[in-house]
């Protein structure tokens, strides 16, 4: 999973004023996870630009090339396939409190660890979400007349 390497490069470069900036985003997300299902979207932007502020860390040009482009597209992939009542909002808050703690105290593994399952709790529900859509989408009047 690309995002522990990143993590992992982030944990040996992060600096004070860095993990400030880190701490700087969760009061944004609190706040949209106080929402509930209502802000999941703005939890998602809110959480793309924190993506984006860990590669930042990192300074690595690989990792700004491979993974810019897939937070800058998550709407267009992500937020279709998860309503903001299966996003649970505050998990991902809890994930996010967690690998900034751990960024923070340097506990490099802690940080890959709740990173790596984050993202794996996502993708399943990423997976659920598609596999709803197209059975919906099996359900529409296209398909009833093709079959």
């Amino acid at each position: 999973m690309i995002e522990n390497g990143l993590i992992r490069l982030v944990s040996t470069r992060i600096s004070g004023p860095d993990i400030e900036i880190l701490q700087g985003y969760l009061p944004n997300l609190r706040s949209q996870a106080r929402l509930g299902a209502d802000g999941w979207h703005g939890f998602l932007n809110i959480e793309v630009d924190l993506r984006k502020e860990l590669i930042r860390i990192s300074r690595s040009l690989l990792y700004k090339a491979v993974l810019i482009p897939v937070h800058e597209n998550i709407f267009s992939y992500a937020a279709p396939c998860i309503s903001g009542e299966d996003a649970n909002v505050k998990e991902a808050l809890d994930d996010w409190i967690q690998i900034g703690n751990a960024l923070a105290n340097g506990d490099t593994n802690r940080a890959v660890n709740y990173t790596r399952d984050h993202i794996k709790r996502y993708a399943c529900r990423m997976k659920q979400g598609m596999a709803k859509t197209r059975k919906v989408d099996s359900r529409s009047p296209a398909a009833v007349i093709q079959q």
